[in-house]
């Protein structure tokens, strides 16, 4: 048979030319030599379900196409169900006494409410910031009109930070509405202490920059902060969180 023919076409022809048998056994050596998803197939559709298991073992074993051979079967994995890790718990129910917090600017104030559900690791690291006193006296390095202010780079460059990076915790929420805030990154799990606030719903920023809070209070502040404005100090608000 010539080279190039398709696995599914060899076999076919096989089967058609010499009997099922011989078709078998070359579906056999080709699916263990090349994990072909054809020779899976025809084992599948032609073996008794004892002839079966070694090859649903193997393509487990191999996975990637031969597991969608195997869901058009009916064969597959029993998966045990997730389970949050106890350290997740425990970042969890430290995130939960998180409430709010309120960025005192030389232009007035700013509340926002926490999202310590959706992203306790983002909440509970900028309150470690604010609570040590990393946001006092520094400056909006970035304000784009009816777009985002951004700050919590104490070198006011935009490419300081605390020394070291968060993971993205990308969640349900949704930058469709005004006073989000989210973490600023250089790239995926970057994250580390620049965040900003949104002007206006901006929907091209899902699912690419963790929302951990929205502004329920000084929207107005917000509006007319400049480039350098400063941030006098952020409290953090720590009470049962609602959601």
């Amino acid at each position: 048979m010539e080279s190039g023919v398709p696995d599914a076409a060899k076999i076919a022809f096989l089967d058609h030319r010499l009997g099922e048998d011989k078709a078998l056994e070359w579906a056999e050596t080709r699916f263990h030599d090349t994990a072909s998803p054809a020779a899976l197939q025809y084992l599948l559709n032609k073996l008794p379900d004892v002839g079966k298991a070694p090859f649903v073992a193997e393509a487990k074993k191999r996975g990637g196409v031969l597991l969608s051979v195997l869901d058009d079967f009916g064969v597959k994995e029993k998966r045990e169900e997730a389970r949050p890790l106890a350290v997740y718990l425990n970042l969890l129910n430290k995130a939960e006494a998180l409430s709010g917090f309120n960025i005192e600017t030389e232009k007035g104030a700013i509340h926002c409410r926490f999202f310590p559900h959706e992203a306790p690791l983002t909440c509970l690291n900028f309150a470690k910031l604010a609570k040590s006193g990393y946001f006092n006296s520094s400056r909006f390095h970035r304000v784009v009109p009816a777009f985002v202010a951004q700050d919590g780079d104490p070198t006011g460059t935009g490419s300081g930070g605390p020394g070291y990076s968060i993971r993205c915790e990308y969640n349900e929420l949704n930058y469709d509405r005004a006073g989000r805030v989210g973490m600023a990154l250089a790239g995926k799990d970057t994250g580390g202490s620049q965040f900003f606030l949104t002007h206006l719903a901006t929907p091209h920023l899902n699912q690419r920059y963790t929302i951990f809070g929205q502004l329920t209070s000084g929207m107005d502040v917000l509006d007319t902060l400049e480039r350098l404005d400063e941030i006098k100090q952020i409290t953090i608000d720590e009470t049962d969180a609602k959601h």
